[in-house]
């Protein structure tokens, strides 16, 4: 069976949608899941070093993925968010996959998980 996901860069016509995803996502925890100082993928996707992608099934973003540029090949993974009704598919892999691929392309010898604090 052939993939109807695809992995692309972020570009800013996405925001909204991720908006979207990131809202729904944060409605299935107790606490919030972002902070003040969070900040949207549009505004950290063009700083130099960064990197994003989304995940869409036809014209649906069902997930993202960032890259946040560090000094001496080290890289953040960060703003991994996949939509409920497609995780345990391939979107994650997918989109881990990618942000691996890229990383390795720009010699990233150290990788930071960005995650959240939990309770």
């Amino acid at each position: 069976m052939v993939s109807s996901i695809k992995i692309s860069p972020f570009r800013n016509k996405h925001q909204t949608h991720v908006d979207q995803l990131m809202q729904n996502i944060a409605k299935e925890f107790n606490e919030p899941i972002f902070s003040s100082s969070s900040i949207s993928i549009k505004n950290a996707a063009h700083v130099m070093g960064n990197k994003f992608w989304v995940a869409m099934d036809k014209d649906r973003l069902t997930g993202t993925v960032g890259m946040i540029g560090m000094k001496n090949n080290s890289a953040a993974l960060k703003s991994m968010f996949v939509a409920k009704e497609h995780r345990g598919g391939e979107v994650a892999e997918l989109l881990l996959q990618k942000w691996l691929s890229y990383a390795k392309r720009k010699s990233v010898s150290v990788i930071y998980l960005g995650t959240m604090e939990q309770m």
